[in-house]
């Protein structure tokens, strides 16, 4: 198998127990699941000031600093809605449709990048929509049969929206000689709109807290450490096999993130029963395929 596929499977396996992680964490918040959202923000800003710090000797690129902080500003709102819609919603039926950026990116970059799209990738984009109202199918008898609670749909779907911009500004702004200082930005600009929540009345006093709190904090180290894992084996990758054929591997991630919460759902039904409702696995199974297929048709492209 050659090392860029390896890797190319190895970062969607850990971004998917990324999303798991998060989801126990939001779960097992009491009170806000801004209090995690809050200690995001400290480690983005500690990982950023750390690179560009590291970087110090390229000098200042005005362009790299410009891009690399709208970049993450637009990451960081498209996360914070995701966490609040898998606090909503199902991990199941979150993830696949914050899946839907890569597909997203298509007709921005159509439209601000000059760059073409085809009539496959318009019925890619059709394929992975379809996916994506199976996914948000809420099951249950002939009474009650309905897309459930639509507003973790519509939250996903923002994060989905925010996601793909930040994408599209990566590539406008983003050069090879550059990089660190674009990622170090990239990181702070993160963290500027996670570290506003510190600023919540629910949020004031929670640090202290949170640092008595071995529990939140392993689960918050571990998902920045899986997290930081996941982006060098992607970034790895990209630079030694094709950019079109990592992207179509990753689009398994949501079906991996499926996987685990059937098989947490089976060994521990008392904690993670929830994750999974009887009466939606064939739909979102139908509805993750789905959108996998459009995302990798557009990844082809």
């Amino acid at each position: 198998m050659p090392a860029w596929l390896l890797l190319a499977l190895l970062s969607p396996v850990l971004f998917a127990s990324v999303n798991c992680l998060e989801k126990f964490i939001v779960d097992r918040s009491r009170t806000s699941i801004y209090h995690y959202v809050a200690w995001v923000g400290v480690f983005d800003a500690l990982i950023g000031v750390v690179v560009l710090a590291a970087a110090s000797g390229q000098g200042v690129d005005g362009r790299a600093y410009l891009g690399g902080w709208l970049s993450g500003t637009m990451v960081s709102v498209s996360l914070v809605l995701y966490l609040v819609a898998l606090r909503m919603g199902q991990v199941t039926r979150v993830i696949p449709v914050w899946y839907l950026n890569p597909l997203m990116v298509a007709p921005m970059a159509a439209a601000f990048l000059d760059e073409r799209i085809s009539l496959l990738a318009v019925l890619a984009i059709v394929l992975a929509v379809m996916g994506g109202v199976l996914v948000s199918w809420q099951g249950g008898g002939k009474e009650s049969r309905s897309f459930g609670n639509p507003v973790p749909i519509l939250l996903a779907l923002g994060a989905a929206v925010f996601m793909a911009v930040s994408i599209v500004l990566a590539k406008e702004f983003l050069e090879t000689d550059t990089f660190w200082q674009f990622f170090g930005v990239y990181r702070l600009g993160v963290a500027t709109v996670m570290l506003w929540t510190f600023a919540l009345p629910q949020v004031r006093g929670a640090p202290a807290a949170a640092l008595r709190s071995p529990t939140f904090m392993g689960m918050v180290i571990a998902a920045e450490a899986l997290v930081t894992l996941s982006l060098i084996a992607r970034n790895g990758a990209i630079n030694l096999g094709p950019v079109s054929l990592v992207a179509a591997v990753s689009s398994v991630q949501p079906t991996v993130v499926f996987l685990y919460s059937l098989l947490l759902a089976r060994l521990l039904p008392s904690r993670f029963g929830h994750w999974l409702v009887a009466g939606t696995i064939r739909p979102q199974v139908a509805g993750i395929a789905a959108i996998t297929a459009g995302v990798v048709i557009i990844s082809l492209q």
